[in-house]
């Protein structure tokens, strides 16, 4: 029993020759595939690797090969591939630009419509999270609508349209959160007029309700923070917004006691300041 970890490993020295041997002979494969001046034989070795998911080794070599292959009908495969291998390297903005040139240069290809496709696609997949900024999502949903008017019965219209949604969720989840911000931050004016755009803009929003809510608060913590010559003007503007809370939502929605209980303290506060002139 002593004896087993040491088998171990001689057993490990015995394999590391061997996996070396492998790995060197691989090397010198695809060294001797870069050099070959036979175009046919190294396209051939380039789209064995691409078949086996080796876009690291198969990019190099289709690159190799476009300058020989421009202008003849050869380039439109070499590109072809060319293009994915960077998309299953998941370089997407450089997948992206490749496809895109690819319709532009080879706009009679049965892949045209693909690769059209395939261009916005990278950028959905490289699109910014909700915390960063969305100004390049707006322009990806732009492209995606753009190709789907182009391309109105593509197999693609739907999952375009799924992609689309899935933007707007990010877009809309960030608007959301700058506004909320704002709340959070005291800076209430701004947060009533960011809160309002995000229900103007997202009439889909799930959190509609909340939102709304968030409109009255902000409206009635920046009257009540405001001198007094401005504060009637603006518990009225709160007050206005309630109206609108009240003509969308139902008494059974979980936060109509609340906008009641601002009502009642805004009807108060109005109170005090007609007694004093205000």
């Amino acid at each position: 029993m002593r004896n087993i970890p040491y088998l171990r490993w001689f057993k490990m020295k015995l394999k590391l020759p061997v996996i070396l041997l492998l790995i060197l002979a691989s090397c010198s494969q695809y060294g001797k595939a870069l050099k070959n001046p036979d175009r046919s034989a190294r396209f051939n070795a380039a789209y064995a690797y691409y078949q086996k998911k080796d876009y690291v080794r198969a990019q190099p070599l289709l690159e190799s090969l476009l300058p020989y292959y421009r202008g003849q009908d050869s380039s439109e495969v070499v590109y072809y591939y060319y293009a994915y291998c960077f998309y299953g390297m998941k370089d997407y903005q450089t997948a992206s630009y490749h496809f895109q040139s690819f319709t532009e240069n080879f706009f009679n290809s049965v892949h045209q419509t693909e690769c059209a496709y395939m261009a916005v696609y990278c950028k959905v997949l490289d699109a910014n999270p909700s915390y960063l900024d969305q100004s390049e999502t707006q322009k990806t949903i732009e492209e995606l609508q753009l190709f789907i008017n182009m391309n109105p019965t593509s197999s693609y219209v739907d999952i375009c349209n799924e992609h689309i949604d899935l933007l707007r969720s990010t877009m809309r989840r960030k608007a959301y959160d700058n506004a909320y911000l704002y709340y959070k931050t005291g800076d209430y004016k701004a947060a009533a007029v960011a809160l309002k755009n995000v229900l103007r803009d997202y009439p889909d929003l799930e959190q509609k309700e909340e939102t709304e809510v968030l409109v009255v608060r902000s409206l009635f913590y920046y009257a009540q923070n405001s001198i007094d010559s401005k504060k009637v003007e603006r518990f009225q503007a709160a007050l206005d917004e309630i109206h609108e809370y009240r003509e969308d939502n139902t008494p059974q929605s979980p936060f109509w006691e609340d906008v009641t209980r601002i009502e009642k303290q805004i009807s108060r506060e109005l109170e005090t300041l007609k007694k004093l002139n205000i």
